[in-house]
């Protein structure tokens, strides 16, 4: 985006404005939207019952059967993160070239995406899901649901490392869908069977072969892309770059049309703080001050809705 020239002296003013300009802006472009669902809080802690399945239909017979759903509590604790911005006051009056307005819609860029950073931390940890197993693990069992095993590796056919060919990325990409595709929920019923939009996560080295995959109408080995048949069916597959991915050889695989997203995130909301020309830290050392304090935590959603990847 190119930095607009002021012709005027900045003010406080004009940068509240430009920062929540900014922030409204990159809040809409952010993966985070797409794999977790938002909920506010006002508490240090929020607790988020998960609820089993509601039972399937059966032939009515007799009286109608009632059945009590499963009950599982994940609590996310909330944490308090700030960051913020000096200004010269001088310069507030000096500034115009847009040099200050562009530090401030990076902050508020940086705002925007915190999120981001904080569910990689979690794919990256793996941690505890809901039912005490590791997020992505070989081994979830909930119910009548069987074994959910959505931690694929080569062992399930995948292949092509850090740099996979079109052929072997559209491969990888259709083991993740029909791994997902087979998931069952507790009452042992098809639990994505519904599922029509999906979320590719790559790290920058996966993400190319992932969207030549994807848009290819044919592989690297001359052949038809299954994935396109998919498109033709109302299949969507959106990838996406994390360049906070580290791992060369794994990429991930969500289901993002579900009631419950993968991931949880919940935040108190827009705290911004100011002391400005009139404040006194102004008076005492020339300087304003505009800043913004972000309140709020993310866990684990349903396992159910994602894969890990693993291409070598």
């Amino acid at each position: 985006m190119p930095v607009t020239t002021t012709a005027t002296p900045l003010t406080l003013r004009n940068v509240r404005g430009e920062y929540f300009l900014a922030l409204n802006q990159q809040l809409g472009a952010s993966w985070a939207r797409m794999v977790a669902s938002l909920f506010p809080t006002d508490q240090p802690q929020e607790q988020y019952p998960w609820l089993g399945a509601s039972p399937n239909l059966r032939k009515w017979e007799g009286e109608r059967t009632v059945r009590e759903l499963r009950s599982d509590t994940i609590t996310i604790v909330n944490d308090d993160y700030e960051t913020g911005i000096e200004f010269r006051l001088p310069d507030l009056r000096r500034d115009k070239t847009g040099q200050m307005i562009g530090r401030v819609r990076d902050m508020a860029t940086r705002v925007a995406m915190f999120p981001e950073r904080l569910l990689t931390d979690l794919l990256v940890a793996n941690g505890n899901a809901y039912d005490g197993v590791a997020y992505f693990a070989d081994s979830h069992a909930v119910g009548s649901s069987g074994t959910i095993d959505n931690n694929i590796g080569t062992g399930d056919g995948t292949a092509g490392g850090a740099a996979p060919t079109t052929a072997q990325m559209s491969a990888n990409i259709l083991t993740a869908l029909q791994r997902l595709m087979s998931f069952r929920d507790d009452q042992g019923e098809p639990l994505n069977e519904s599922a029509r939009q999906f979320a590719l996560m790559a790290p920058p080295n996966l993400w190319g072969p992932a969207v030549a995959a994807i848009q290819s109408d044919f592989t690297s080995a001359s052949a038809s892309n299954p994935l396109a048949e998919l498109r033709s069916v109302g299949v969507q597959i959106v990838p996406m770059v994390n360049a906070r991915l580290t791992a060369t050889n794994t990429f991930y695989m969500f289901r993002t049309d579900a009631g419950i997203r993968p991931f949880i995130v919940q935040e108190e909301g827009v705290m911004p703080v100011e002391l400005g020309p009139d404040s006194e830290r102004a008076a005492m050392t020339n300087r304003a001050y505009f800043g913004h304090g972000w309140r709020g935590g993310a866990g684990y959603g349903r396992f159910e809705l994602a894969v890990r990847v693993a291409t070598s």
